[in-house]
C-alpha cells in the first residue's frame, strides 16, 4: 500500500476513535472551558488530535507505511501539543520546540521535493509556518499536531527515503 492509502485508512479509524476520545476526555475532565477568546459556549472536548495520532500510528503500521522522516517529527509535534494544551508551554519554548520538529524532520530526509538546493530549508519554513498560521488562526494546539502529521505523511509519500 502507498502512503496516500496508509493515510486513508488512518483517517478512517480515526473517526471512531474521535468519539471514544471525547467520551473518555468528558469523564476525565479533559475538556476546553469557554472564555473570553473561545468560540464556545460550553465545555468541548481536547482530545480529537490524541484520536487522530493514534489512528494515524495505526493506519500506518497496518499497511507498513511507517518512515521515520515522518513518524519522529509527527511524535514530537504530538508531545509540544499535548504539553502545550495543558498550559505548561510559554510563547517562546513552543516555538523552539516546533523549530526542533523542523530542523528533525529536515534532518531525517524530510523534504517538499522543490529538487533545488534550498529544499531542506523550504521544507522545514513551511513546516514551521503552518504550524504557526494554525495556532494563530484556531488556538487548538493539537490540531496543529494532526495537520503537521498529514503534512509529513504527504511529504514522506513525496520526497523522503
Amino acid at each position: 500500500m502507498t502512503a496516500f492509502e496508509a493515510l486513508a485508512l488512518g483517517l478512517v479509524l480515526t473517526w471512531p476513535l474521535v468519539w471514544i476520545a471525547a467520551w473518555g476526555a468528558r469523564r476525565l475532565g479533559f475538556v476546553d472551558r469557554p472564555a473570553a477568546r473561545k468560540v464556545h459556549l460550553s465545555a468541548v472536548p481536547d482530545t480529537g488530535g490524541y484520536a487522530l495520532v493514534l489512528g494515524l500510528l495505526v493506519g500506518g503500521a497496518a499497511v507498513g507505511a511507517f518512515h521515520v522522516a515522518w513518524v519522529v517529527p509527527g511524535l514530537l509535534a504530538f508531545l509540544v501539543g499535548a504539553l502545550d494544551d495543558r498550559g505548561r508551554l510559554g510563547k517562546v519554548a513552543k516555538l523552539g520546540l516546533q523549530l526542533l520538529v523542523c530542523v528533525a524532520a529536515v534532518a531525517l530526509g524530510l523534504r517538499l521535493g522543490t529538487d533545488t538546493a534550498l529544499d531542506p530549508l523550504l521544507t522545514g519554513v513551511v513546516l514551521l509556518l503552518v504550524m504557526q498560521v494554525i495556532n494563530v488562526l484556531d488556538g487548538i494546539d493539537l490540531i496543529t499536531c494532526a495537520v503537521t502529521i498529514v503534512l509529513l505523511m504527504g511529504a514522506a509519500a513525496h520526497g523522503a527515503g
